[in-house]
């Protein structure tokens, strides 16, 4: 698995290009560092609770207590997220592993370490599951009626986070190496699928095997996955979010998964207008759970054209940017397009690594945060996308250090969990630590890297538990 990992020199440093991706300089992105008159990207930086942050008031957005601009903060380090005052708890180190098991009842168990919740760590904590939902988040939770008897797991080393969530997949073509990277870039997708406008052909097989869907679920479960938004799937291993006879016992309907909502499969571009296509229903998508569609995927007027004919902006469009709607890639769309996105859908669905690979730049996220939408990411495909979603996460970072580190490590990790669970319309029973929320949950080995750190620096041998519904599906032999 590793060898796939590291499967170009472009993915050196975890650097998403060889050169690194092409940028606009980072103060553009910067979180405001001093008060100022209010900008067209939001905030006014002095109004508390605002988008930027005034970094001085409590609650504010930004801001480490100390350091103006700063993301997040405790109050003390500069550069660290907010992490709370800790429970009274003091657990002895385990002389093995990364938790200490204590056996009871399988239906019931309570979990010790420091939790990561949306935007902050509670640290020393608990957390109980019964019957597969979370019961308590806590300092204590022994005292809850339904603790008495359950497993303990006791990982005073150990980082307990959502399980991650990969909101945007092929995983019907998960058998297909990477493709090299040599270097060509693409104005447009169909310049790649189809070869068109001189584009190198670039060929990515479906699955040949029987269990290629499986194997490719087994590959993010062991980085600490545990849904997928993937255009298929298979039963066993990850909740798949898209389909609603497959999402392993939990009673929900459905997302939309549309790669092709223009219908364009057969490499149909437009640079005006929308007649050459036909676009999706929307009735039929405003009625999902959530409406996830492909555009823009290219830097070319035919990818932004395409959001204007799904917006109903240009002549035969037909409008589907609606409150349940989130877009895949979103490379080619300008300020006033993600300004649109923000106000009336959920926002973005990221997937840097492919991006820059084919396209050699990115959708815009800082602005998308800026003007108030979330951001969710997705590994694409092995093709030319991530292995699993800690190495899209490492992309992201890399992007977010050109940024001027513009996210917070908390942002990140709420990328890969809340906001993915958010964008897709499952953010009612998923991607949360919170009590009523389904017990989809990692343990890391958060011995060298705390915190959220835990989960941005983790590699596959970092996963110590992964538990779906309080089911364990992979983890350490204790």
């Amino acid at each position: 698995m590793r060898q796939v990992i590291c499967w170009s020199i472009a993915l050196l440093f975890a650097a998403c290009t060889v050169d690194g991706p092409p940028i606009r300089p980072p103060s553009d992105y910067a979180r405001p560092s001093a008060p100022g008159p209010a900008d067209q990207l939001g905030g006014d930086d002095i109004t508390p609770g605002d988008v930027g942050g005034d970094d001085v008031t409590p609650g504010d957005a930004g801001g480490d207590g100390t350091t103006p601009g700063d993301a997040g903060g405790d109050g003390m380090t500069p550069g660290d997220h907010d992490v709370g005052p800790g429970c009274n708890n003091n657990w002895p180190i385990p002389t093995s592993g990364v938790c200490a098991v204590s056996a009871g009842d399988r239906q019931r168990i309570l979990l010790r370490g420091d939790i990561l919740l949306e935007s902050e760590i509670l640290p020393r904590a608990e957390l109980l599951v019964v019957n597969g939902t979370i019961a308590c988040v806590d300092c204590s939770c022994g005292d809850h009626p339904q603790a008495a008897g359950a497993t303990v797991l006791t990982c005073p080393r150990g980082v307990i986070s959502a399980g991650l969530i990969n909101a945007h997949d092929h995983i019907g073509f998960t058998e297909t190496h990477p493709v090299p990277d040599t270097g060509e870039r693409y104005e447009h997708r169909h310049d790649w699928r189809k070869g068109l406008n001189d584009g190198t052909y670039v060929p990515v097989p479906a699955n040949s095997h029987g269990r290629g869907n499986s194997w490719g679920e087994l590959r993010q479960v062991l980085a600490g996955t545990t849904s997928l938004f993937g255009s298929g799937g298979a039963a066993g291993l990850l909740r798949n979010l898209d389909q609603a006879s497959n999402l392993e016992g939990l009673s929900h309907g459905a997302a939309i998964y549309r790669t092709f909502p223009l219908a364009d499969s057969n490499g149909t571009m437009a640079p005006v207008g929308c007649a050459r296509y036909g676009i999706d229903d929307p009735t039929t998508a405003a009625a999902a759970v959530a409406y996830v569609p492909h555009v823009g995927e290219g830097i070319g007027i035919e990818a932004r054209n395409e959001l204007l004919c799904i917006s109903g902006h240009a002549p035969g469009g037909q409008d589907l940017v609606f409150g349940t709607a989130a877009f895949i890639h979103g490379v080619g769309f300008r300020a006033a397009d993600i300004a649109m996105v923000a106000a009336e859908s959920r926002g973005l669905v990221w997937s840097p690594r492919t991006n820059t690979v084919l396209y050699g730049a990115t959708a815009e996220a800082p602005v998308y945060d800026r003007l108030g939408a979330r951001v969710a990411l997705g590994t694409d495909w092995t093709a030319t996308g991530s292995v699993n979603m800690l190495r899209e996460l490492a992309c992201a970072e890399s992007w977010n250090a050109a940024w001027g580190g513009y996210f917070s490590d908390a942002d990140l990790v709420a990328m890969a969990t809340a906001w993915a669970a958010d964008q897709l319309g499952f953010g009612d029973r998923l991607g949360r630590l919170q009590t009523g929320k389904v017990a989809d949950l990692v343990v890391w080995n958060a011995a060298e890297n705390p915190g959220f750190r835990a989960v941005l620096d983790a590699g596959v041998d970092d996963v110590a538990l992964v538990l779906r519904g309080g089911v364990p599906l992979v983890g350490e032999p204790a």
